[in-house]
Formats: structure tokens, C-alpha cells, sequence
């Protein structure tokens, strides 16, 4: 099985030059610039002067009107809507934190309406009769997009951290759609893939960010395309998408929860206590000089969720299996934080 020999040459030689277009007018135009003004980026880009294009939205959604064929409108429009949000955030125009989350709220249970997009089953006799409910499945669903929504947000702080991590989500679908003979679209799967790596060369070197506007569309995409993977194929577990979108959710709820409870602040406004900037300020301290620590910080995150991802794709059926591997990573995650929280102490 080779993946990239299916990939359209097209996508390898404009991609690439699309992106960089929208680089040199957005630098041209002074828009959606991260300047650095932001506590998060001033810990975390390393370079207090360095001005970066917010680049990752705009680029991922002109690639898909521009190069994929089957389009959806009513897809479409809530993308753009979606990515609209992040975009008037990244530009300081809608700062309020409960104002992004009311109006997600009416965008995604707007369109999960419309769309009839639902989670049908979780494996749990009860709650999949409830689920049979419209109405119960709507508000579910509703509640499982919005968190995968801010919880990718929230991991959006390290080069590489947020699009690697959708990548090997992209290619664990892949690999097993191709080995399992599963129903997937795989023009889709493989044009979002071609995207996905061009940011990642740029936004390896620091050449372009995601912002707000980028994490959320992205976030969006993945939501609408897993839902409907699962769906298409009734032998995959429900519990394998729940692992390979573990870390997006963990890392909102246990946001929510460390600083409700731990730290007695308002759960929805941002800081600089997420587990990547744990592990961002540790590579740092064993590497002063290296200017792509926070690039290997974001990569090192990554390659810890291929081996859980590679056992999921092993054990796509096994519930108790994959429920497993999704307790364990909690329980790493848990562990990590917390002793990179003592050791940042000292």
C-alpha cells in the first residue's frame, strides 16, 4: 500500500505556491499578523519581534473550494462561518471567550440540524436508545463538536502540534480504510492530506500559524469527516475516532476542570498551563540555544500518539481494547502534567 502514490501531482506543485501567495499579500496587506503582543506567543514563539502571518485558515479553505470537486454547499458555508469566528478573534474583534462559544453553539447545532450529521451509537445499550432520540442526538453531537472545536484551540500552541497531530489522524484513516477495504472519501482524505503537509513545512520553520481562524476550521473538517466515517462503516468501534481525537478533548475538559477547581479561574479564559507549554519549557531547558525547540516540543507530542494510534488501527472492533489505550493515554497525560508542573516549580 502506498499512499502518496495516489496523491495528484497537481496538489505537490500549486499547494505550496498558494500558500506562499497568501503569505506575501498578507504581509503586503498587514493582515492577520501575529505580532507577538499575546503572553502565549511571547513564551512560546521565542522571538519577540517576529511577525507571522495567521496564514492556515485562509489556505485550507481556498484549497478545498479551488481543488475539491464534490463540494457541499451547506459544508462549505459552515466552514466558513466556523473559520469566521476564529478569524475575528485572531483580529481582536471578538475577545469574549463566552460570545466565540454562543455563536459555535448556533453554528454547529444549526447545521448538525440541517445536515441530520449525528453520532448514532456509543456502545452503551442506554444512552444509544436515547440516542435514537433526534433531538438527544443533536444536543450529543452538538456537545462532542464543540469540544473537539476548543479542545484543538487549546493544543494550538507549538509548531507542528495541532496540524501534526490531524495528519496522523488523516493517515490512521487512511491506513486502515486501505487495509480493511473501509468506505472513506478518499479524494477528500488525500487533497486535505496534501494541505495539511504543505502548512506543515511552512509552519515548521515558523513561516505561517493557524490561528484561532485555522484551528477551529480544521477542528470543523475533522468532526464532519470522522462522524461520517464511522457512520459509513458499523464495524469500526465508535471508540477508535474517540481515541484518535483523544487528545483535543482530554486537553479541553481537563482545561476546564485545572482551572474551575485547581487554580480558581474563569474555565473558559487562556493561560499558559497547557501540557505542551509544560513540555515546551522542559525541551527548552535541556536545549537553551536551539532556535526549533518549540518545533520539536510540538513534533515530540505527536510522535507519542503514533504508538496508540498505530495499536487502535489494530484493534479498530475491540471496544474494551481501544477504551484501554484511551484510559492509558489519560493516565500518561495525567503523570506527565503533573510532574512537569513539580519540576517547573523548582
Amino acid at each position: 500500500m502506498n499512499l502518496i502514490s495516489e496523491i495528484k501531482v497537481e496538489y505537490f506543485l500549486f499547494l505550496p505556491f498558494i500558500l506562499f501567495a497568501i503569505i506575501f499579500f498578507q504581509k503586503k496587506a498587514n493582515f492577520l499578523i501575529d505580532n507577538t503582543k499575546s503572553s502565549h506567543h511571547k513564551t512560546f514563539t521565542g522571538s519577540l519581534n517576529k511577525k507571522t502571518p495567521l496564514s492556515g485558515g485562509l489556505f485550507i479553505m481556498l484549497s478545498l473550494i479551488i481543488f475539491f470537486k464534490d463540494k457541499n454547499i451547506i459544508l462549505t458555508l459552515f466552514l466558513i462561518l466556523i473559520m469566521s469566528i476564529g478569524i475575528l478573534s485572531d483580529l481582536n474583534k471578538l475577545q469574549s471567550p463566552n460570545a466565540r462559544l454562543t455563536l459555535q453553539l448556533i453554528l454547529v447545532c444549526s447545521f448538525v440540524y440541517i445536515t441530520d450529521l449525528s453520532v448514532k451509537e456509543i456502545r452503551i445499550d442506554l444512552i444509544d436508545n436515547y440516542l435514537e432520540n433526534k433531538f438527544i442526538s443533536i444536543i450529543f453531537t452538538l456537545f462532542c463538536i464543540l469540544i473537539l472545536l476548543n479542545g484543538s484551540n487549546f493544543i494550538d500552541g507549538l509548531n507542528n502540534l495541532q496540524i501534526g497531530y490531524y495528519i496522523l489522524v488523516l493517515i490512521s484513516l487512511l491506513v486502515l480504510s486501505k487495509t480493511q477495504n473501509l468506505l472513506l472519501d478518499y479524494d477528500f482524505a488525500y487533497l486535505l492530506l496534501c494541505i495539511l503537509s504543505t502548512i506543515y513545512i511552512f509552519n515548521f520553520f515558523g513561516k505561517c500559524f493557524l490561528g484561532d481562524g485555522g484551528s477551529y476550521l480544521i477542528a470543523a473538517i475533522f468532526a464532519f469527516f470522522v462522524i461520517t466515517f464511522v457512520n459509513l462503516n458499523n464495524k469500526v468501534s465508535p471508540y477508535f475516532i474517540i481515541l484518535l481525537l483523544w487528545y483535543p478533548a482530554f486537553e479541553n475538559f481537563f482545561s476546564i476542570l485545572r482551572r474551575k477547581f485547581f487554580n480558581k479561574k474563569n474555565a473558559l479564559l487562556a493561560d499558559n498551563q497547557h501540557l505542551h507549554q509544560l513540555i515546551f519549557i522542559m525541551v527548552r531547558n535541556y536545549f537553551p540555544n536551539n532556535k526549533l525547540n518549540n518545533t520539536i516540543s510540538g513534533n515530540l507530542i505527536v510522535l507519542f500518539n503514533a504508538i496508540p494510534f498505530y495499536l487502535g488501527i489494530k484493534y479498530y472492533q475491540s471496544t474494551q481494547i481501544l477504551l484501554l489505550i484511551i484510559y492509558m493515554n489519560i493516565l500518561f497525560y495525567i503523570i506527565i502534567y503533573f510532574n512537569l508542573k513539580k519540576d517547573k516549580k523548582k
